[in-house]
């Protein structure tokens, strides 16, 4: 993926871009300034283009009410755009992983908001936490300080950060750093793989799935939409479907990010070969994701529809779409 060197410091748009330093308090923003873009030249392949840009299917009459306003966004497509710069594999530096990172995370923003818009909700407000060597985050989601290295990503909708300008922001997106870091050389989380595409991209994708646990989030509560999760002998139990309409929102800002002219090279096999990595490998287990297989159709079913409607019709399976 293409990228170049942007601050990462207090609000860029509706999303609070919390710096690298945080206090025992649960995170204060401090200043990050990103030293360098990073390195290698832009790939001389041509990126995977989607199948199709169209939505895979026409809402019915009786889905119209809620339906005829979350199907109908398509982003214009860039000229060339020089967000982006190199397709990067192998080691990277500290300060180039957040510069990236800050590029895919406005880039999101860049899709998303223009879809809410389109859609007329509210614009998101939530932030996101790129964690350093060194540094931790305290989330209400989690056991614990997350670090730099823990080997996860995260979005949680029960954190929140007020800026320098009492502006109020809801949900968190955490990255840390080190992690991401890794996927540059194909090391996904624990997973123990060893992807066939390796690269940047793999980085990008998976921090576009926490924005979709988001994006997911804002949905249910501005339309008053059920959660994806089901009620076991009293106790409430996520669905993988809930981490496959992740995947599947992760590939509609792939998609937007083709149509801006952002990808080179291989990088929607780097999505794909990650996802893949980290997919279920048992039916077992309370916190279901999905399968590899499951993982990658999801994804590519959002690349090549590039239409967020068709990952809420496959995977946001407590709504019944067709009354």
């Amino acid at each position: 993926m293409k990228l170049s060197s942007r601050l990462v410091a207090g609000c860029t748009g509706a999303v609070a871009a919390l710096a690298l330093t945080f206090t025992a308090g649960g995170g204060s923003a401090g200043a990050y300034l990103p030293g360098g873009s990073a390195t290698g030249a832009p790939g001389s392949a041509q990126p995977s283009a989607p199948q199709s840009s169209e939505p895979a299917g026409t809402p019915t009459l009786s889905e119209q009410e809620l339906a005829a306003r979350l199907d109908q966004y398509q982003p214009e497509q860039g000229q060339g755009s020089s967000a982006f710069q190199g397709d990067t594999v192998g080691a990277v530096t500290p300060e180039a992983v957040g510069a990236y990172l800050a590029e895919v995370m406005a880039s999101t923003d860049a899709y998303w908001d223009g879809y809410f818009a389109e859609i007329g909700a509210q614009e998101p407000m939530y932030f996101y936490a790129v964690v350093a060597p060194g540094q931790t985050f305290r989330s209400n989601c989690q056991e614990g300080r997350i670090g730099a290295d823990t080997p996860n990503s995260y979005y949680c909708p029960a954190d929140f950060y007020t800026d320098d300008q009492g502006v109020e922001y809801a949900g968190s997106v955490v990255l840390p750093l080190t992690t991401f870091a890794d996927m540059w050389a194909g090391r996904i989380f624990d997973s123990g793989a060893d992807p066939d595409f390796k690269g940047d991209f793999a980085a990008a994708a998976i921090a576009a799935h926490e924005r979709g646990h988001e994006v997911q989030h804002e949905l249910q509560v501005q339309y008053g939409l059920p959660d994806i999760v089901q009620s076991v002998n009293g106790s409430t139990v996520r669905l993988k479907e809930k981490e496959l309409i992740a995947d599947c929102f992760s590939g509609n800002w792939a998609n937007y990010a083709y149509q801006q002219n952002y990808l080179v090279g291989t990088d929607v096999e780097e999505a794909v070969a990650a996802l893949d990595a980290i997919g279920d490998t048992s039916q077992q287990g309370s916190d279901p994701h999905g399968s590899p297989e499951e993982r990658a159709e999801a994804f590519m079913l959002g690349y090549n529809t590039g239409a967020p409607y068709q990952c809420m019709k496959q995977y946001w399976v407590t709504v019944d779409w067709r009354q």
